[in-house]
């Protein structure tokens, strides 16, 4: 399909409304006398349109008093003054038509002069005519109608009209009608109706006497030749191959005088006897569309006439109950706005109705009327009639002329195939509804057959056994390093052709960091190997829901194995102990089938560091007593004194004290993991327990939450929040702020709390369950390689590494820590300065007298946005920081005002948060690095480049871009994007919202699986209490 093909297409039937679809209200107003009436009836006649109205606003005169009655009936009343009509009800009465409505029409009887009991409903029409001398008067009646028209007539003919009517009609004699007429009908058509004529939008002179006809249909000469044609075709004993030549030669007939009508312009050409010839070429290109399918008929013929039309096409058929045209398929050329002619194709037009549309349809896509050529081979008097009343403006080239109505047979001819009857709307419902149903079971059907074929390829039935070929070093490693040990060069998994092939790479972890840096690491680039005490990724975020059973844990594990396997690496189930960095070394351990620790050393070319972080006990005591959540096994042993509190409370031995206690939840710490746990207690105790457990139950429960801090959630935006704690005091969870814990005992917490004053006092709570959340701490491993590098590791939380993630005090290059284990160094002030003093003793200056002019500022400023991402927001304003922090205004910084300039940057520059999204992005980052360093680590082989720093040249620093922070607050979540302060939080949209963030992020599809079938399991079932 070229590019000038469809760009329109309906896969479905849409109803498409013809021009008469909406209600239109078209207003006549004038005169009396003027000929309003009849020229309404003239409009109903030549439109011949179904549901086409005449209100006439005499049907809205007031009801009269007595004395405006004896006046009326001596001809004294004005019934030509606009107090005589009641508006406000004739406006009521429009806009329930205009809104679909029914409206009931007042009767008025001019023989009594009063409105009757009865009253005449009329249903919206397509088209209504309001008639009378002020249709055009009040303005709300003129919002309402879609044209105005004034009649205007002689006044004379307009006297001897009126006279004939109330004697006819209305039983008043001649010398009332005319004392009406002088004494109110002709000052009140100066005064109030003849202004009507300056709002109307077409003014009729002379009534209906004025009409105006266009000539705008082509009819084929009748000749001997074309009625011989037309006898074959209307003859029913014609053969197909007769038919389908004759109608070919007189369809090439009817497209030539439909080319007639194409503009042509005026060219002149040289004939092959050399004389000039004046002749005419098409103005522009000309394309045509079919009306399917009898258009089709067309096509053959058309080739012959002009072989390079580009035709689209379009289908439109009758809505069965009403009669109304829909389209169902449509397909045109994208430029058809753009060409100078188009052919419209169609075997017949019986009603019209189908054309209507089909013109429709290319005004819509920008054709205009002029330039559309409607050639049929018959149509009905009616159908060209209504066709050329909407569409004035359009050619319609026809052969002949047949009655209205009259059934499409021309198709049936051709195909030899029976047209397809119109049937009910009931019937197509229910033939449909079958269809989907059926086509459903099918499919449902199909589906389980392949999952048990599938099912029955996965099982095997003979053993897989072979000869393997494993290195003897794999079987038997050499000793080495510092403690002599066995060295895992070689692994029992290992390709023996591939083997020293690639540089090793070695990632102690398998947690967020890890895991991101294994899916988007290049396989052909190292030969890796993970080193964890766990053989599985955690979905950490989840884990709340997984202590409630709102979620299962296996659906929030992934297997290591299955994830390193995209890479074909190795994985170790051990600890790493220890890194000899000068060697190239991780010391491993592992207890053995019979429980002694064995040691192992693992090489590598390249280390990255990503154990993670452990809990922080913030030096509280008895927290033996409380639980954490980091691991599968916590999430575990969460549930299972959830649960064991919950069945013990149901005891007939358990006092009420007792009860109370087992049944307070209380949690350690206001951050993320401490909100969501409160959440997810609150919805298992809130939706399932009142339908498993006694009712007793709770009223006795009480959930707790303790935040050292003035707020919860206090590194989201404030109105999060805020949000946050409203919704926990309206689900009755207690917050407890400026609240410090001092020791849990196995019974109850002890902690102190900073009332508005200053004070601290000491309190007790009772808890049969205690969580503790309240931030992290290195592990062992993290301590014991910062206590090695010494000096180069002065924080006491993480390791820190620079803005590549290499960890300060190591070869550099060699060793990348991420993750929560890590922290990226802020040192700006550090290195610019160490770079400026290198800078002056080069030129021969002493560094303390430098002297920094604007662009040397500009020259330092690149250098810091490059080695520290971080700095680039506060560092936007060149020109006023200089200004700022030049002191003496001598136009240059010297080294004390650039410090000082740095070091305020230093301090608005904060620590990275330790979160699962900061180590995704640093294992991402540290993939494609890793990637880009092994493509050039053959040119740097052959060029001996081994010092410097490789890392910088070769890859852009590492800048984290916070993308946002959520948390769920139980049938409501909160989302802080940090974009401008942007925040929200909402109810069950939200949570929805936010479970969808959470499964787009689920490592595998197995795993978005599983927790999509939990979510639906709790829905339908509830959570799971049983305690395994």
């Amino acid at each position: 399909m070229s590019q000038l093909e469809s760009h329109a297409s309906v896969q479905k039937r849409v109803y498409y409304a013809p021009p008469w679809a909406d209600v239109s209200i078209v207003g006549i107003a004038g005169s009396s006398g003027s000929g309003k009436s009849t020229l309404s009836q003239a409009i109903v006649k030549r439109l011949n349109l179904p549901w086409v109205v005449i209100l006439s606003m005499d049907s809205f005169y007031k009801s009269l008093n007595s004395e405006q009655l004896r006046l009326a009936f001596a001809n004294e009343y004005d019934f030509d003054s606009p107090e005589a009509i009641d508006f406000d009800a004739l406006v009521d009465r429009l806009r329930d038509l205009k809104a679909g409505k029914r409206a009931e029409i007042p009767v008025y009887s001019f023989t009594q002069h009063q409105r009757l009991d009865q009253t005449t409903s009329i249903y919206s029409p397509h088209v209504l005519i309001l008639e009378g001398i002020f249709a055009l008067y009040d303005p709300r009646v003129l919002e309402l109608l879609d044209i105005g028209i004034y009649c205007e007539a002689d006044v004379d003919t307009c006297l001897a009209r009126r006279i004939v009517r109330d004697v006819r009609e209305r039983g008043r004699d001649i010398e009332g009608s005319i004392k009406q007429w002088f004494g109110f009908v002709k000052p009140n058509y100066e005064k109030y109706v003849e202004p009507q004529r300056k709002v109307a939008d077409l003014i009729v002179p002379r009534g209906i006497e004025n009409q105006v006809a266009l000539d705008r249909v082509l009819l084929l000469n009748d000749t001997p030749q074309m009625r011989f044609m037309n006898t074959i075709l209307q003859d029913i004993d014609t053969s197909a191959e007769d038919f389908i030549f004759y109608f070919d030669r007189l369809a090439a007939l009817i497209i030539e005088q439909a080319l007639n009508k194409v503009q042509f312009t005026s060219v002149e050409i040289e004939t092959p006897t050399g004389t000039k010839y004046q002749g005419l070429r098409p103005k522009g290109e000309v394309c045509a569309v079919i009306v399917l399918r009898g258009g089709s008929a067309f096509e053959p013929a058309l080739r012959k006439t002009i072989p390079d039309c580009r035709t689209g096409r379009l289908l439109i058929q009758s809505d069965f109950s009403t009669g109304e045209p829909e389209l169902h398929y449509l397909r045109l050329p994208e430029d058809i706005h753009k060409q100078e002619s188009v052919l419209l194709l169609d075997t017949q037009m019986a009603s019209g109705g189908a054309a209507l549309m089909a013109v429709q349809v290319l005004v819509d896509h920008g054709v205009e009327l002029g330039r559309i050529v409607l050639a049929t081979y018959s149509a009905g008097r009616l159908g060209l009639h209504r066709l050329t009343t909407v569409f004035p403006e359009i050619t319609v080239v026809v052969c002949n002329m047949l009655a209205d109505q009259e059934q499409r047979w021309v198709e049936k001819r051709i195909s030899g195939k029976p047209l397809p009857v119109a049937r009910p709307r009931i019937y197509n419902f229910c033939y449909r509804a079958a269809a989907w149903v059926g086509t459903s079971i099918a499919v449902v059907g199909g589906c389980v057959v392949a999952f048990f074929v599938y099912d029955a390829t996965t099982y095997k039935h003979g053993a897989d056994l072979g000869d393997i070929d494993v290195s003897q070093l794999a079987l038997q490693p050499r000793r080495g390093g510092p403690k002599n040990l066995p060295v895992a060069e070689v692994f029992i998994d290992d390709d023996e052709s591939k083997k020293n092939a690639k540089p090793r790479l070695v990632i102690l972890g398998g947690g967020w960091g890890g895991v991101a840096l294994l899916k988007e690491l290049d396989p052909e680039d190292y030969d890796v190997t993970v080193i964890s005490p766990r053989n599985y990724f955690l979905f950490t975020p989840m884990l709340p829901s997984a202590t409630v059973g709102t979620l299962e844990l296996r659906s929030l594990i992934e297997p290591i194995r299955r994830i390193i396997n995209r890479v074909h690496g190795h994985f170790i189930y051990a600890n790493a102990e220890d890194v000899v960095f000068s060697e190239r070394l991780v010391e491993v351990s592992q207890l053995d089938s019979a429980g002694q620790e064995t040691r192992f050393y693992v090489p590598y070319d390249k280390l990255v560091i990503a154990v993670g972080s452990v809990t922080n006990p913030h030096g509280v005591k008895g927290l033996g007593n409380a639980f954490f959540l980091k691991d599968v096994d916590d999430s575990r042993k969460i549930r299972g004194r959830v649960i064991r509190n919950l069945e013990l409370a149901c005891l007939p031995t358990t006092s009420d004290e007792e009860r109370r206690r087992l049944l307070s939840f209380v949690i350690c710490g206001g951050g993320p993991t401490g909100v969501e746990v409160a959440a997810e207690l609150f919805d298992l105790l809130n939706e399932d327990l009142v339908r498993m457990f006694p009712r007793l139950l709770r009223n006795e429960i009480s959930v707790h939450l303790i935040q050292s801090r003035s707020h919860i959630l206090n590194t989201y935006d404030e109105t999060v929040s805020h949000y946050a704690e409203k919704r926990f005091a309206r689900d009755q969870v207690e917050v407890l702020t400026n609240s410090r814990v001092k020791e849990v005992l196995p019974d109850k917490i002890v902690f102190t709390q900073k009332h508005a004053d200053g004070s601290v006092v000491t309190k007790e709570l009772p808890a049969g369950f205690c969580l503790w959340s309240t931030g992290v701490s290195p592990t062992g491993l993290c301590q014991k390689l910062a206590q090695q590098l010494g000096d180069f590791q002065p924080n006491r939380h993480a390791l820190e590494t620079d803005t590549h993630l290499r960890v300060s005090g190591t070869p550099l290059g060699d060793v990348y820590a991420i993750g929560d284990c890590a922290t990226v160094q802020n040192n700006v002030t550090d290195h610019v300065i160490s770079f400026l003093r290198a800078y002056a003793w080069k030129r021969g200056k002493d560094p303390e007298t430098l002297q920094l002019s604007f662009n040397d500022w500009q020259h330092v400023a690149r250098d810091v946005k490059k080695r520290f991402p971080q700095a680039v927001n506060h560092l936007r304003r060149l020109d006023k920081l200089f200004s700022e922090f030049d002191k003496d205004e001598s136009g240059t910084l010297d080294l004390g005002e650039l410090r000082e300039l740095l070091s305020q940057i230093d301090n608005k520059l904060t620590s990275l948060p330790a979160t699962a999204q900061r180590a995704h992005q640093q294992g991402s980052y540290l993939a494609h690095k890793l990637h880009k360093l092994a493509r050039l680590s053959d040119g740097l082989s052959v060029n001996d480049v081994r010092d410097g720093d490789v890392d910088a040249t070769a890859y852009k620093a590492f800048e984290y871009r916070h993308l946002g922070s959520l948390a769920y607050l139980g049938n409501a979540a909160v989302f802080d994007l940090g974009r401008g302060g942007w925040s929200f939080a909402g109810g069950l949209w939200a949570v929805y919202a936010w479970r969808s963030v959470y499964f787009a992020q689920s490592v595998s599809f197995r795993t978005r699986l599983l927790m999509a079938m939990d979510w639906a399991k709790r829905a339908l079932f509830g959570r799971d209490f049983a305690s395994l």
